[in-house]
Formats: C-alpha cells, sequence, structure tokens
C-alpha cells in the first residue's frame, strides 16, 4: 500500500506480536476525533477495519492538528485492530 509507518514512528513493544507502542494512544485520539465530528467511533471504526476505506473516518483533526485519517494511515489498519483485540482481551479477566 505504500503507507508503511517509519520505525521511527511505529515500534513493536514486544517481540510477541503485541501491537505497537504508542498504537493505543492513537487509537484513543482517532476515538475522540471520530467523537468530536458526531459519529459513533464503534461504526465508523469498524467500517474502516473491514474495508480501509478512509472515507468512514472523519476529516476532522485533533487538538494537535492531526487528521484521522492521517493516525489510521500512520499507524496501519494492521495495528489498530492488534490493538483493538488486545484492549478487548486485557479487559476480560476470566480468560485462562
Amino acid at each position: 500500500d505504500g503507507g508503511s509507518p517509519s520505525p521511527a514512528a511505529v515500534t513493536h513493544a514486544t517481540e510477541e506480536g503485541c501491537p505497537c507502542e504508542g498504537c493505543e494512544d492513537a487509537l484513543s485520539e482517532l476515538i475522540a476525533i471520530i467523537r468530536s465530528s458526531g459519529q459513533d467511533p464503534v461504526t465508523q471504526l469498524s467500517g474502516y477495519l473491514i474495508t480501509e476505506d478512509p472515507t468512514y473516518l472523519p476529516e476532522g483533526v485533533s487538538s494537535r492538528g492531526v487528521s484521522a485519517r492521517g493516525i489510521a494511515r500512520r499507524v496501519g489498519r494492521d495495528k489498530l485492530l492488534a490493538t483493538l483485540i488486545e484492549l478487548y482481551l486485557n479487559s476480560c479477566t476470566d480468560l485462562e
């Protein structure tokens, strides 16, 4: 896709396949931008993650001047999805 993140922008937190360092913050910022545009983060993120169509993400920007589409492009769909899964699984205390 030509939009691979640079090692300086995104690095793996561990060798166990955990999401990249900073992905959780990027995801939080992405969700905040979607909410501030009046859209539902679940609907918009799931649409983007399934189709990789950036039009699911608003054109709005964060307080730092970063666009939702820019965040998604920088981090990448695979790492966003891995972060969501890891956060979900970590929130489930009965997994063993």
